[in-house]
């Protein structure tokens, strides 16, 4: 039996509960502790941004991630039920099993799948993490943008990508290093760790609005997460730090 959601009478107060349990600690824990409970996976990830001069913190922000694009989902659906896209010419939004790519072109085939890559080969496999370890690149692997607007599930793009570089408002993007995973047996939770480095030498300041999550695929480029930071200030000479956290808590 499907849960149709938007049918429910109480939709509004459904979606102001999931947003608040986003931002309050204690909610998140109860929702985990619910998974736990029914047996069903709980995924959670944060992002921390900091700001240093010289090994100095100026500022740290870590905030819950919970803006998962339509290409996530859909993703999510048809590498876990091993579907296609559904629809013979391929359009993009509520009820279409496609992607679009960051540069805007909607793709989906009744014979293929979005498939992450490993190097030079495309399978369902991560190994290494080449499908988001980018190199000296803003294609894909964590990304940064300079627009505040708020976030959209139909997002497929940083509505602002800070360009790499040491112009006027780039930042000099560093390559991302293989994420590190560490089980905790005693909470049964698995957690892998992404960060990307960026250096501002671009002579003045920059302010930080929004992060994301972009992966290498066989299709193309595609946001998979959209953050909005709320603001951070990454002064002239400092370095960028971005953490991207999940972490899943088994049953057993």
């Amino acid at each position: 039996m499907g849960l149709i959601i938007n049918e429910l009478p109480e939709i509004d107060k459904v979606y102001t509960d999931h947003i608040q349990a986003l931002n309050d600690p204690k909610l998140r824990k109860e929702y985990q502790d619910l998974c736990f409970d029914l047996h069903l996976p709980c995924p959670s990830a944060y992002w921390t941004l900091e700001t240093s001069i010289k090994n100095k913190i100026i500022e740290r922000k870590r905030q819950p991630a919970g803006s998962w694009t339509r290409n996530f989902w859909n993703w999510m659906a048809m590498s876990q039920l091993s579907i296609n896209c559904n629809a013979v010419t391929p359009d993009f939004g509520a009820g279409y099993l496609t992607w679009k790519t960051t540069s805007g072109v909607i793709k989906g085939s009744t014979t293929d799948i979005i498939e992450i890559g490993t190097g030079a080969n495309f399978t369902f496999e991560t190994q290494g993490g080449h499908g988001y370890r980018a190199g000296v690149t803003t294609n894909y692997g964590i990304l940064v943008g300079t627009d505040a607007t708020a976030f959209s599930i139909e997002n497929y793009v940083l509505g602002a990508l800070i360009a790499n570089g040491t112009g006027a408002g780039q930042l000099s993007y560093q390559g991302m290093a293989i994420p590190s995973v560490t089980w905790t047996q005693g909470s049964l939770t698995m957690n892998v760790n992404w960060n990307r480095y960026m250096n501002n030498n671009s002579g003045g300041d920059i302010t930080v609005e929004e992060v994301g999550l972009a992966a290498y695929t066989e299709q193309g480029y595609i946001l998979f997460e959209r953050h909005v930071t709320g603001g951070l200030a990454v002064p002239a000479t400092a370095q960028l730090k971005c953490d991207y956290d999940m972490s899943i808590v088994y049953s057993a």
